[in-house]
């Protein structure tokens, strides 16, 4: 019981100083948010949880603008054994996790092309490389873009996206 407590604490001191600046003020709900564009889309139902857990949920629901590199289902299942399991035990693992996949503002496809480094909401440098038509966000590969909300934008990867 002790550690949940500590563990919440934790994540609402993390989601107030980097990522909802005046998070104490109550906020409105977005008409479709960045939660909704992921229940919409079906196969982000592993990102869903993670986002609950770490309690970032309400804060895709109701601030923003942020741009979301969302790992589909299947990404999250191609982690090693035991990986997904151990973040999703510990909260603020995988609030750090889930930090990497979340940047300030709206990063559409043209400015994300134009970028070598996207600063992430917790201050983590990810490295945008372009191949061709296939642009890559540390190792993961960019699979669609521009999935619109009222609070930002999200762009499929193929996997979790790990610090450098």
């Amino acid at each position: 019981m002790k550690k949940s407590i500590s563990s919440s604490i934790f994540v609402s001191l993390l989601l107030s100083l980097f990522l909802l600046p005046g998070a104490a003020d109550a906020q409105t709900p977005f008409e479709r948010s960045l939660i909704d564009v992921l229940e919409e889309q079906g196969e982000f139902t592993i990102l869903l949880e993670a986002l609950e857990i770490a309690a970032f949920d309400q804060a895709l629901a109701t601030d923003g603008p942020y741009t979301l590199f969302a790992p589909t289902d299947d990404a999250f299942r191609s982690l090693p054994e035991g990986q997904l399991e151990a973040f999703l035990e510990n909260p603020e693992a995988l609030a750090g996790l889930l930090g990497i996949h979340l940047a300030p503002g709206e990063i559409d496809a043209a400015m994300l092309a134009e970028r070598d480094v996207v600063e992430t909401a917790f201050g983590e440098p990810l490295t945008v490389s372009i191949e061709g038509e296939m642009v890559q966000v540390n190792e993961a590969t960019v699979t669609e873009t521009g999935h619109t909300a009222d609070n930002g934008l999200v762009h499929v990867v193929d996997r979790a996206i790990m610090a450098n």
